[in-house]
């Protein structure tokens, strides 16, 4: 699935229900989260580097970031998102296809 990124807007970046994968299936509500942008040609997109997703509190294993407008970005091109989670030795890595387009009323 292609999630779409708005140029020119701060974007959400958002992990929900972080969990252990071990027997006891805990939420990660402690866990140090990161993402960072890739272009096409797989090269960090400059701002993007090191967006820190910070824990909600009171959620369960949820966790948020910003993309800030300021980014550079071209509008139809594809992008991958790349998010790293952290705690105690439970570590989650994904990758996000994404589409840069405008936003429209």
């Amino acid at each position: 699935m292609i999630k779409l990124i708005y140029r020119d807007n701060d974007n959400l970046i958002r992990v929900t229900g972080l969990r252990d994968i071990s027997a006891s299936g805990d939420y990660l509500n402690a866990a140090t989260v990161e993402a960072n942008l890739y272009d096409d040609d797989g090269n960090l997109v400059s701002q993007s580097g090191g967006i820190t997703l910070s824990y909600v509190s009171g959620s369960t294993g949820d966790y948020e970031g910003v993309l800030q407008s300021t980014e550079s970005l071209t509008v139809g091109d594809e992008y991958k998102l790349e998010i790293d989670a952290d705690e105690g030795g439970a570590v989650g890595h994904w990758k996000v296809e994404c589409e840069i387009v405008e936003r429209n009323a």
